[in-house]
């Protein structure tokens, strides 16, 4: 009976257990449904969560590829050429189709600074300082930029085959940022403005003409004011004929600085100053003068050249009125054989013409050129140690000529001689001739001259 009670007991442990057993089975089954359930919201939401990305990557992916067709399309149509360089200038794609019409080649993987910059000649201040503003932009934030985008130039004149007097491009700058807001490449769109420019230039000459006919019409004595209008101009082109002519004491000026302040002195006495225009000219040199940005011989040449420029303009308007009975007409006293020294400075100059041409394309003449001789011309140039410094004295006597020309009257010589000095400036130091750049800047315009 005890062994039965034992059993018994045993049994109803073990049923216990049993039940203890399938009670916390139970328990985790049902905590195991309710993760499960748990699951099911999680995986719904995943579901509709990645339902819902999906079709945000394809809204996103859509307006993407519109986006990317409507850039294409622009580039595709726009009449500018936009494309974006890296640090080292390089031209990466894409890029605008006007580009490749433009610059007449291919560009992406070109170095836009050569492309665009060429014409920075070595060693200039104006080369030196685009390349140190290039230099630190990169890596920087918008704030650097902008203090360095005045050191990036605006206008440059392009050679092209087609436009005698050169392409002139307007460039634009837009920093593109990375993530972290620093620099990381710099878009350039550039548009050909030769039209307008040639057109605002006319606009220009026409309106400072009319401005200086309305200020010379009140004065009462014109008599004097030609009197003293001529002899300051005379005064001045003796003065630029010493900084640049071949005879001149050229070390004189560039030294010292007092001439050119008793010019500027000169022309602000009284008796000028009822001639606004020319006035404005003056206080703006006079304003730069204690700087003299560029160095003195560079100061001195642009500011006497501006100041004769306001001049010619005067007298001209004079002459005109003077034509229609209204005042007298400027009447220069010129020393003698004024006129014979212009003809041995055009000798002179024509000597200079002939070294380049002797070394550079090896002819005597223009009319030897022939496609061979100019295409092999930028290597030639490489070779000649005084190339450089042959250019800029042939752009600074034309230049001179062409104002002594005007003095004595022959207009449309003088502005032949002043078009060769422009385009002279643009012509790029050695390193980087084109074969475009010697046809546009230097030997077109000479032999415009020639033929003259």
């Amino acid at each position: 009976e005890n062994s039965m009670n034992f059993m018994i007991e045993d049994i109803q442990i073990a049923k216990d257990e049993v039940t203890r057993i399938n009670k916390e089975l139970s328990e985790s089954l049902r905590n195991l449904f309710d993760v499960s359930e748990e699951l099911k919201v999680v995986n719904k939401k995943l579901e509709d969560s990645n339902t819902n990305l999906k079709e945000k990557i394809e809204d996103a992916t859509q307006e993407l590829n519109l986006s990317l067709k409507k850039t294409e399309a622009m580039l595709l149509n726009i009449n500018k050429a936009i494309f974006v360089m890296d640090s080292q200038g390089i031209i990466q794609s894409p890029i605008s189709k006007y580009s490749e019409k433009l610059f007449g080649k291919k560009i992406v993987g070109e170095n836009g600074l050569k492309l665009l910059f060429f014409h920075l000649r070595d060693n200039s201040d104006e080369k030196k300082y685009f390349l140190n503003a290039w230099k630190h932009i990169f890596g920087q934030e918008e704030a650097q930029f902008l203090s360095f985008e005045n050191h990036f130039p605006k206008n440059v004149v392009h050679p092209d085959e087609n436009e005698k007097k050169g392409r002139h491009l307007s460039i634009s700058y837009a920093p593109l940022y990375d993530k972290k807001k620093k620099l990381d490449r710099l878009m350039l769109i550039v548009e050909d403005i030769t039209k307008e420019t040639l057109e605002s230039l006319k606009t220009y000459k026409s309106g400072q003409y009319f401005q200086i006919m309305m200020d010379i019409l009140p004065i009462s004595d014109k008599e004097h004011a030609v009197n003293f209008l001529a002899s300051y101009l005379k005064r001045c082109v003796f003065f630029l004929e010493e900084l640049v002519g071949p005879e001149g004491s050229e070390e004189k000026y560039i030294r010292d600085t007092s001439s050119l302040e008793k010019i500027i002195s000169k022309g602000k006495e009284k008796d000028y100053q009822e001639l606004p225009q020319l006035q404005y000219v003056l206080s703006r040199l006079a304003k730069d003068l204690p700087t003299i940005p560029g160095g003195i011989e560079l100061f001195s040449v642009n500011a006497i050249t501006q100041i004769i420029e306001s001049l010619n303009c005067h007298v001209e308007v004079f002459n005109i009125l003077n034509k229609n009975k209204i005042g007298p007409k400027v009447v220069y006293e010129l020393p003698k054989n004024f006129e014979a020294s212009i003809e041995e400075k055009i000798t002179d100059l024509d000597r200079l013409m002939v070294n380049i041409l002797e070394y550079v394309f090896l002819v005597r003449s223009t009319d030897d050129l022939d496609k061979e001789k100019v295409s092999n011309a930028p290597k030639k140039a490489m070779l000649y140690s005084e190339y450089d410094k042959i250019i800029e004295l042939i752009m600074k006597r034309s230049r001179l000529i062409s104002y002594l020309l005007k003095v004595v009257g022959k207009a449309e010589k003088s502005e032949l001689f002043y078009n060769f000095s422009e385009l002279l400036k643009q012509m790029p130091s050695k390193s980087k001739l084109t074969e475009a750049a010697l046809v546009n800047h230097l030997i077109n315009p000479y032999v415009d001259i020639k033929k003259s």
